[in-house]
């Protein structure tokens, strides 16, 4: 069975019961979220289901979805998302060895929320400015011409 089979049952994963129980912010993303987790699965090594190790988990869950660029509440309930999508393909029969997979998800929570900062930034990155310092006497880059003394600085002084 490869990744993309497991993937063919998001559809139906969010018209289940199992879904209609998970946070409403999570939901929101929650298919975005599960194929950009199985894809992160198959950059970390997994070529099929049967290749889903603990450690392609951990790897892809703790390296490959901390980057997304989603609300803190919906980054910080990926891994319940998870194990409910795990649960509900063991439980319907799809692929039921997925059980460990969701024993997995748990046991990896903590880990997970602890890359988390208490405003939802992900600990460990680098911040970086979006614009590079100005001076006074510098053209404005705002693009009039104007030195930037003149033009926008006042806006934000």
């Amino acid at each position: 069975m490869t990744l993309t089979d497991i993937e063919s049952h998001i559809d139906e994963f969010a018209q289940s019961g199992y879904y209609q129980l998970l946070d409403p912010c999570v939901k929101e993303h929650g298919g975005g979220i599960i194929t950009h987790f199985l894809r992160q699965c198959a950059s970390a090594g997994a070529q099929s289901v049967e290749s889903l190790t603990s450690a392609v988990l951990e790897t892809a869950l703790l390296d490959g979805m901390t980057a997304l660029d989603l609300p803190p509440a919906s980054k910080q309930g990926i891994p319940a998302l998870l194990s409910a999508f795990f649960r509900y393909v063991s439980e319907t029969g799809h692929y039921p060895p997925a059980s460990r997979w969701e024993n997995t998800m748990e046991a990896l929570q903590q880990k997970f929320l602890a890359k988390f900062r208490e405003d939802g930034s992900v600990r460990g990155e680098t911040f970086r400015k979006k614009y590079s310092d100005v001076s006074r006497n510098d053209p404005c880059p705002c693009g009039s011409g104007k030195k930037f003394k003149k033009c926008c600085l006042r806006l934000i002084s």
